[in-house]
């Protein structure tokens, strides 16, 4: 896994007894020396990453850094699992899923709308190589015995008629004015000490703190400042 990675990605490994390995995520990427010598190992099966929008930095990996990731894990016969949870917010460049370039298939790629359709109907997808197709689907029968029809039927109807790809568009531009905003506010004050970046996409702003300035003392002072950075008119603050 990237390290950090998405929490409850992480908890479910735990849950689940998987050990994990993990691999620092920087703006610029991996360090593509350090990922070769994990995999060589032959001790890894599969790497969990979040290649555009990630959760929590904000990175997105570059084109090169996906194909360059893609020709390691073949070499190497792991899979990729590629969480591609806001594919629909896109970005100015050209970006394609990692998938895309994984010749052999060998790519779990998974992706959501509960970002961008509604939060609560927990609908994702989900593209799996032909070998593992029937171990998943006996696992997820496990777990839930199936997916509603009503909340696939609504999605479906929202899609088809075209009103999904309107929402979208609105959506985006919400992000984008609320990370547009929120920069602004950060230029406006001295930071000293302080790294942040701001992507001109997704939900997450990504916040390293000096040494010594604990998250939990500042969020909770933040909050006793009053609602100027509450979380209704913010992206979601990944702090560090």
């Amino acid at each position: 896994m990237e390290a950090p990675t998405y929490s409850l990605a992480l908890k479910l490994a735990g849950h689940l007894g998987i050990e994990v390995r993990g691999i620092e995520r920087k703006r610029e990427g991996f360090d593509f020396k350090e990922l070769d010598k994990i995999l060589k190992s032959g001790e890894i099966i599969a790497f969990y990453v979040i290649p555009q929008h990630h959760n929590p930095t904000g990175y997105n990996l570059s084109e090169g850094d996906k194909q360059r990731l893609v020709e390691l894990c073949n070499k190497y016969k792991v899979h990729i699992i590629e969480d591609d949870y806001l594919a629909d917010l896109g970005s100015k460049k050209v970006s394609m899923p990692i998938h895309y370039y994984n010749t052999t298939k060998s790519t779990i790629y998974i992706r959501s709308f509960s970002k961008t359709f509604m939060t609560g109907i927990r609908l994702g997808a989900a593209v799996l190589p032909n070998a593992i197709i029937d171990s998943v689907l006996g696992l997820k029968h496990i777990s839930d015995l199936n997916t509603s029809k009503l909340p696939q039927a609504a999605l479906d109807i929202f899609i088809k008629s075209g009103l999904y790809e309107r929402h979208i568009k609105r959506v985006r531009k919400s992000y984008e004015e609320k990370l547009k905003r929120s920069a602004e506010i950060f230029k406006a004050f001295d930071l000293e000490g302080i790294n942040y970046h701001i992507p001109q996409h997704g939900i997450f702003i990504w916040l390293q703190l000096p040494a010594g300035i604990m998250a939990a003392t500042l969020e909770k002072e933040m909050e006793q400042e009053g609602p100027g950075l509450s979380k209704n008119n913010t992206p979601q603050l990944g702090i560090n």
